[in-house]
């Protein structure tokens, strides 16, 4: 299996603003940079093992969650025929992961 292309839903970057913004507040600024490098560089690995995580065909088919970060959830889902990775949404500290999935759809 060759390594996968990485996409990103437009709303993949407000995602990261938000956390880096949330986690500046809460736990400074260089705490927050240490964790969004721990989220980038799982987004990374994703390229080579597109299938890691847990299917999630319940909030839509196809659809894969991972733990990052102790508290962030990379939500993505793969297209095999394509070899593409496409990044759904990142959420943090209980947001509501699942409905940002469903609001951005496919």
């Amino acid at each position: 299996m060759g390594r996968y292309r990485l996409l990103r839903h437009p709303q993949v970057a407000s995602d990261l603003d938000d956390i880096l913004a949330l986690l500046a507040n809460y736990s400074g600024k260089d705490t927050a940079m240490r964790i969004l490098g721990e989220i980038e560089t799982a987004v990374r690995e994703l390229a080579d093992l597109p299938h890691v995580g847990t299917v999630r065909d319940d909030v839509y088919h196809g659809l894969r969650a991972i733990p990052v970060a102790r508290k962030g959830v990379i939500c993505f889902a793969v297209d095999d025929d394509r070899q593409e990775v496409r990044l759904v949404a990142i959420g943090y500290a209980g947001r509501e992961w699942a409905r940002m999935v469903r609001e951005r759809g496919r």
